[in-house]
């Protein structure tokens, strides 16, 4: 899924709207092969990190380090809120989400005011979206502590008590 970006990044870096010099995608985990035949394809080795899988501590200090957090979200999970949008909110970084305008992940985001969001399998839906991240830095993430952990904690302990 990382294509998606990948795609619209190499549409903003020939289009001169974003410097080759100004990205940097770490991706933790193996990268998928079609993936890496993507990144060659494009040239853009030189813009993504894969690193091995770290404990979750290490991977907190990258968000929180990040400038941009990307979450995808498959069209048959659109129905629930992934555990990744929720460590997400925990740092207050802008999200770039692909996911389905009618998800879950789609409702949180605009009530949050987050970052964006695009239809993952639209070229064009990517593209102005992740533009319009890059531009806008000026979100609000007001009311994200609904999304903490310990507000999800104590909402299903009462859940549990009733």
């Amino acid at each position: 899924r990382l294509s998606y970006l990948l795609e619209a990044l190499e549409k903003l870096i020939r289009n001169k709207e974003v410097g080759i010099d100004e990205v940097c995608i770490h991706v933790f985990g193996e990268i998928l092969p079609e993936d890496l035949e993507l990144i060659e394809k494009l040239k853009l080795q030189n813009l993504v990190v894969e690193h091995d899988r770290i404990p979750y501590q290490k991977v907190l200090q990258y968000m929180k380090g990040a400038d941009i957090l990307y979450l995808t979200q498959g069209y048959d999970h659109r129905h629930c809120i992934p555990y990744k949008l929720i460590d997400y909110l925990s740092v207050n970084k802008p999200i770039f989400s692909l996911t389905s305008k009618d998800s879950a992940t789609y409702k949180v985001m605009k009530e949050i005011n987050c970052g964006e969001v695009a239809e993952m399998k639209n070229p064009d839906s990517v593209y102005e979206s992740l533009k319009k991240l890059i531009k806008n830095k000026n979100y609000t993430f007001e009311g994200t502590e609904k999304y903490s952990w310990n507000s999800i904690t104590e909402n299903y302990i009462k859940l549990l008590e009733e």
